[in-house]
Protein backbone atom coordinates (compact mmCIF):
# COMPACT_ATOMS: atom_id res chain seq x y z
CA UNK A 1 0.00 0.00 0.00
CA UNK A 2 1.43 3.35 -1.05
CA UNK A 3 1.69 6.05 1.60
CA UNK A 4 -0.11 9.28 0.75
CA UNK A 5 2.18 11.98 -0.67
CA UNK A 6 1.98 14.94 1.70
CA UNK A 7 4.46 17.33 0.06
CA UNK A 8 5.72 18.32 -3.36
CA UNK A 9 9.01 20.23 -3.17
CA UNK A 10 9.55 22.22 -6.38
CA UNK A 11 13.23 23.09 -6.57
CA UNK A 12 15.44 24.74 -9.14
CA UNK A 13 18.41 22.88 -10.52
CA UNK A 14 19.53 20.08 -12.86
CA UNK A 15 19.60 22.23 -16.00
CA UNK A 16 17.19 22.75 -18.87
CA UNK A 17 15.17 19.81 -20.30
CA UNK A 18 17.14 19.82 -23.58
CA UNK A 19 20.51 20.13 -21.83
CA UNK A 20 22.92 17.22 -22.16
CA UNK A 21 22.56 14.78 -19.23
CA UNK A 22 19.55 16.75 -17.93
CA UNK A 23 17.55 13.59 -17.21
CA UNK A 24 20.40 12.07 -15.24
CA UNK A 25 21.00 15.30 -13.34
CA UNK A 26 17.34 15.49 -12.33
CA UNK A 27 17.39 11.92 -11.08
CA UNK A 28 20.49 12.66 -9.01
CA UNK A 29 19.12 15.94 -7.65
CA UNK A 30 15.85 14.28 -6.63
CA UNK A 31 17.72 11.44 -4.92
CA UNK A 32 20.11 13.82 -3.12
CA UNK A 33 17.41 16.10 -1.72
CA UNK A 34 15.21 13.15 -0.77
CA UNK A 35 18.00 11.45 1.17
CA UNK A 36 19.03 14.74 2.78
CA UNK A 37 15.50 15.48 4.01
CA UNK A 38 14.97 11.93 5.27
CA UNK A 39 18.28 12.01 7.15
CA UNK A 40 17.34 15.37 8.68
CA UNK A 41 14.11 13.92 10.06
CA UNK A 42 15.74 10.71 11.28
CA UNK A 43 18.42 12.70 13.13
CA UNK A 44 15.91 15.00 14.81
CA UNK A 45 13.14 12.45 15.40
CA UNK A 46 14.88 9.07 15.76
CA UNK A 47 11.64 7.20 16.49
CA UNK A 48 9.78 8.49 13.47
CA UNK A 49 9.35 6.27 10.41
CA UNK A 50 9.56 8.99 7.74
CA UNK A 51 13.17 8.00 7.16
CA UNK A 52 11.98 4.84 5.41
CA UNK A 53 8.59 5.98 4.08
CA UNK A 54 8.41 8.09 0.93
CA UNK A 55 5.59 10.54 1.65
CA UNK A 56 7.01 13.57 -0.09
CA UNK A 57 8.28 14.08 -3.63
CA UNK A 58 11.13 16.35 -4.71
CA UNK A 59 10.48 17.74 -8.20
CA UNK A 60 13.58 19.15 -9.98
CA UNK A 61 12.41 21.89 -12.33
CA UNK A 62 15.51 23.22 -14.05
CA UNK A 63 15.46 27.01 -13.92
CA UNK A 64 14.08 29.05 -11.03
CA UNK A 65 11.38 30.41 -13.38
CA UNK A 66 10.29 26.86 -14.17
CA UNK A 67 10.25 25.98 -10.48
CA UNK A 68 7.98 28.94 -9.80
CA UNK A 69 5.74 28.04 -12.76
CA UNK A 70 5.22 24.45 -11.58
CA UNK A 71 4.69 25.63 -8.00
CA UNK A 72 2.10 28.18 -9.15
CA UNK A 73 0.15 25.51 -11.04
CA UNK A 74 -0.50 23.78 -7.69
CA UNK A 75 -2.80 26.62 -6.65
CA UNK A 76 -5.56 26.83 -5.63
CA UNK A 77 -5.17 23.83 -3.36
CA UNK A 78 -7.98 21.32 -3.09
CA UNK A 79 -8.64 19.07 -0.13
CA UNK A 80 -6.20 16.18 -0.18
CA UNK A 81 -3.72 17.83 -2.56
CA UNK A 82 -0.02 17.50 -1.68
CA UNK A 83 1.25 20.67 -0.04
CA UNK A 84 3.51 22.53 -2.50
CA UNK A 85 6.78 24.07 -1.35
CA UNK A 86 9.00 26.26 -3.52
CA UNK A 87 12.76 26.02 -2.91
CA UNK A 88 15.05 28.32 -4.91
CA UNK A 89 18.39 30.09 -4.50
CA UNK A 90 18.19 33.64 -3.21
CA UNK A 91 21.24 34.46 -5.40
CA UNK A 92 22.15 37.25 -2.97
CA UNK A 93 22.11 37.94 0.78
CA UNK A 94 18.73 38.47 2.44
CA UNK A 95 17.91 40.13 5.74
CA UNK A 96 16.51 37.72 8.31
CA UNK A 97 13.43 39.89 8.84
CA UNK A 98 12.56 40.18 5.14
CA UNK A 99 9.60 38.10 4.03
CA UNK A 100 10.42 35.57 1.27
CA UNK A 101 7.65 36.73 -1.05
CA UNK A 102 8.69 40.37 -0.65
CA UNK A 103 12.27 39.44 -1.52
CA UNK A 104 11.30 37.31 -4.53
CA UNK A 105 8.66 39.57 -6.07
CA UNK A 106 11.01 42.56 -5.76
CA UNK A 107 13.65 40.57 -7.62
CA UNK A 108 11.63 38.48 -10.08
CA UNK A 109 8.59 39.19 -12.33
CA UNK A 110 6.56 36.65 -10.33
CA UNK A 111 2.98 36.99 -9.16
CA UNK A 112 2.28 35.38 -5.82
CA UNK A 113 -0.56 32.80 -6.09
CA UNK A 114 -3.58 33.59 -3.95
CA UNK A 115 -3.36 32.00 -0.48
CA UNK A 116 0.28 30.98 -1.06
CA UNK A 117 1.70 32.46 2.15
CA UNK A 118 5.37 32.78 3.03
CA UNK A 119 5.13 29.38 4.72
CA UNK A 120 5.22 27.73 1.29
CA UNK A 121 8.28 29.59 -0.03
CA UNK A 122 11.87 28.77 0.92
CA UNK A 123 15.29 30.06 0.01
CA UNK A 124 18.74 28.55 -0.25
CA UNK A 125 20.76 31.59 0.82
CA UNK A 126 22.66 32.52 -1.32
CA UNK A 127 22.78 29.18 -3.13
CA UNK A 128 22.85 25.46 -2.35
CA UNK A 129 26.65 25.55 -2.14
CA UNK A 130 26.42 27.83 0.92
CA UNK A 131 24.97 24.82 2.72
CA UNK A 132 28.20 22.88 2.15
CA UNK A 133 30.12 25.40 4.26
CA UNK A 134 28.27 24.09 7.32
CA UNK A 135 30.08 20.76 7.15
CA UNK A 136 33.73 21.23 6.22
CA UNK A 137 34.58 17.75 7.45
CA UNK A 138 32.33 16.18 4.83
CA UNK A 139 33.80 18.41 2.11
CA UNK A 140 37.32 17.41 3.15
CA UNK A 141 36.46 13.70 3.22
CA UNK A 142 34.63 13.88 -0.10
CA UNK A 143 37.40 15.61 -2.08
CA UNK A 144 40.17 13.80 -0.24
CA UNK A 145 43.91 14.58 -0.24
CA UNK A 146 44.76 17.97 -1.67
CA UNK A 147 41.53 19.67 -0.64
CA UNK A 148 42.31 23.06 0.91
CA UNK A 149 39.59 24.21 3.32
CA UNK A 150 41.55 27.43 3.93
CA UNK A 151 40.49 28.61 0.44
CA UNK A 152 36.79 28.60 1.40
CA UNK A 153 35.01 31.81 2.50
CA UNK A 154 35.33 32.56 6.22
CA UNK A 155 32.13 34.63 6.25
CA UNK A 156 29.82 33.98 9.19
CA UNK A 157 27.02 33.20 9.29
CA UNK A 158 27.52 31.07 6.20
CA UNK A 159 24.35 32.42 4.54
CA UNK A 160 26.04 35.83 4.32
CA UNK A 161 28.78 34.49 2.05
CA UNK A 162 28.28 35.80 -1.50
CA UNK A 163 27.49 33.24 -4.20
CA UNK A 164 30.50 34.17 -6.35
CA UNK A 165 32.82 33.88 -3.35
CA UNK A 166 31.40 30.46 -2.43
CA UNK A 167 31.71 29.08 -5.97
CA UNK A 168 35.21 30.52 -6.41
CA UNK A 169 36.25 29.18 -3.00
CA UNK A 170 35.02 25.66 -3.75
CA UNK A 171 36.91 25.61 -7.04
CA UNK A 172 40.08 26.93 -5.44
CA UNK A 173 39.84 24.54 -2.49
CA UNK A 174 39.33 21.49 -4.71
CA UNK A 175 41.83 22.38 -7.43
CA UNK A 176 44.46 19.90 -6.24
CA UNK A 177 42.10 17.30 -4.80
CA UNK A 178 41.73 13.74 -6.06
CA UNK A 179 38.26 14.58 -7.48
CA UNK A 180 39.45 17.66 -9.32
CA UNK A 181 37.96 21.14 -9.48
CA UNK A 182 34.44 21.47 -8.06
CA UNK A 183 31.74 21.15 -10.72
CA UNK A 184 28.06 21.77 -10.10
CA UNK A 185 26.20 18.60 -11.02
CA UNK A 186 29.24 16.38 -11.13
CA UNK A 187 29.95 16.91 -7.41
CA UNK A 188 27.12 18.95 -5.88
CA UNK A 189 24.48 16.24 -5.49
CA UNK A 190 26.93 13.74 -4.02
CA UNK A 191 27.93 16.33 -1.42
CA UNK A 192 24.31 17.22 -0.61
CA UNK A 193 23.63 13.54 0.11
CA UNK A 194 26.47 13.49 2.63
CA UNK A 195 26.38 16.79 4.54
CA UNK A 196 25.11 16.71 8.11
CA UNK A 197 21.64 18.34 8.39
CA UNK A 198 22.14 19.01 12.11
CA UNK A 199 25.28 21.04 11.42
CA UNK A 200 23.48 22.89 8.64
CA UNK A 201 20.43 23.84 10.69
CA UNK A 202 22.69 25.26 13.42
CA UNK A 203 24.58 27.48 10.99
CA UNK A 204 21.96 28.43 8.38
CA UNK A 205 18.64 29.87 9.66
CA UNK A 206 16.95 29.91 6.24
CA UNK A 207 17.88 26.27 5.68
CA UNK A 208 16.50 25.38 9.08
CA UNK A 209 13.27 27.22 8.24
CA UNK A 210 12.86 24.88 5.25
CA UNK A 211 13.49 21.78 7.37
CA UNK A 212 10.96 22.95 9.96
CA UNK A 213 8.36 23.34 7.21
CA UNK A 214 8.90 19.70 6.29
CA UNK A 215 8.50 18.75 9.96
CA UNK A 216 5.15 20.51 10.21
CA UNK A 217 3.33 17.89 8.16
CA UNK A 218 5.68 14.91 7.99
CA UNK A 219 6.19 14.70 11.75
CA UNK A 220 4.16 17.05 13.92
CA UNK A 221 0.71 15.73 13.04
CA UNK A 222 1.85 12.39 14.43
CA UNK A 223 4.07 13.44 17.31
CA UNK A 224 2.48 16.84 18.03
CA UNK A 225 5.80 18.26 19.16
CA UNK A 226 8.66 20.20 17.59
CA UNK A 227 12.15 19.44 18.88
CA UNK A 228 14.21 20.82 15.99
CA UNK A 229 16.49 23.40 17.54
CA UNK A 230 17.94 26.18 15.45
CA UNK A 231 17.94 29.92 15.04
CA UNK A 232 15.18 30.89 12.60
CA UNK A 233 15.02 34.07 10.51
CA UNK A 234 12.45 36.59 11.74
CA UNK A 235 10.46 36.44 8.49
CA UNK A 236 6.72 36.03 8.91
CA UNK A 237 5.01 32.95 7.47
CA UNK A 238 1.83 34.92 6.71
Amino acid sequence: MHKKVLFHVYTEGAGKPNQKNSKNLRIRLKKAFTLFIKRSIKQTYPGHTTGSDVNFVVIPCGSRDQAFKFFSRSWPLKKGDPIPLLLVDSEEPIHDDLEPWTFLTDREPWERPENATNHYVHLMVNCMENWFLADLGTLDNYFGPGFNTAALPKTLPIEKALKNDVMKGLKQASRNSRRGIYHKGRHSFDILEQIDPTKLQRKAPWACRFLKAMDDVLVHKKLNVSIRKCSLPNASDA
